[in-house]
């Protein structure tokens, strides 16, 4: 599904990439869904992307030896004059055109190569711990051997953002309950309910993991979930905190099971069909 932008809009024990300049391919283009910033909650709430990159070298160490390393960077999804994001393209791709300020498909980035600066900097909470972080973005000089993305990595910082974030509140507005017996839209809003160490966000992580890779932008992922909550509760589930703890453990107990995935896509598949028929 195509994510356009516009001129108008972690950390444990693990070996981290090498510093310096590499040689890397742009693997995934992750849409985040819609925040706010956490420093003004009074702030409009922004689109957010990850965009990854896997470089050419490989962990050493632990359970992903032999895997490349996989570096991503959160952007807000703007193509403004001081955006980030626009700051990072026009080095990589060129100056961008009116037409692409307009509308960019990001996703087109998906497959393209670069070179990338690598920055080991100290975490902000906790100094005693390094990150490799993506500084600069540069084209590949003639001659540079290409990079076929091959991982399909996606850091936990990833997969619970996408779970923090709501859907286009723009389109929110225009599509308020009606009085027809429609399903109302989902709710997040409320506080989760947690079984011992499980909590609805862990669930929706789970399931994030099966859809990630499905056309479906963040409201689309947020009514599927509840819609297989829904299934597996035997009632309608309209936000999570309708989620006792019986619940939780059988919805978490679904989604960590690998034949799960069947069932979710058929839920996703019928859920797109809806969308194509209004």
């Amino acid at each position: 599904m195509p994510l356009y932008a516009t001129k108008n809009t972690g950390s444990g024990d693990f070996e981290i990439a090498p510093a310096g300049l590499v040689n890397a391919v742009c693997s995934s283009v992750i849409d985040l869904g819609f925040h706010k910033n956490i420093n003004f909650p009074n702030s409009t709430a922004k689109q957010k992307i990850a965009v990854s990159f896997e470089i050419d070298k490989e962990i050493q160490e632990g359970d992903f030896a032999g895997q490349r390393f996989t570096l991503t960077k959160e952007y807000s999804l703007s193509l403004a004059p001081k955006a980030n994001l626009k700051k990072d393209l026009e080095p990589w791709i060129g100056t961008l055109t009116e037409d692409q300020l307009e509308s960019f498909d990001v996703e087109t980035l998906i497959g393209k190569p670069c070179f990338i600066t690598i920055v080991h900097q100290a975490g902000k909470k906790d100094p005693t711990k390094i990150y490799a972080n993506i500084g600069n973005i540069s084209p590949v000089m003639e001659g540079t051997p290409t990079i076929t993305p091959r991982e399909n990595y996606i850091p936990k910082w990833v997969t619970d953002k996408i779970a923090q974030g709501t859907g286009d509140p723009d389109f929110q507005a225009d599509e308020q309950p009606q009085q027809t017996g429609e399903r109302p839209s989902p709710d997040f809003s409320k506080p989760p309910q947690t079984a011992g160490n499980i909590k609805s966000s862990d669930i929706y992580a789970l399931f994030l993991k099966i859809a990630i890779d499905s056309p479906l932008d963040a409201k689309g992922r947020e009514t599927v979930f509840l819609d297989c909550c829904s299934q597996l509760c035997g009632f309608t589930i309209l936000h999570t905190n309708q989620l006792t703890p019986d619940f939780l453990i059988t919805c978490h107990t679904f989604f960590s099971n690998p034949k799960s995935v069947e069932s979710v896509q058929s839920t996703i598949n019928l859920y797109l069909e809806k969308k194509d028929n209004k």
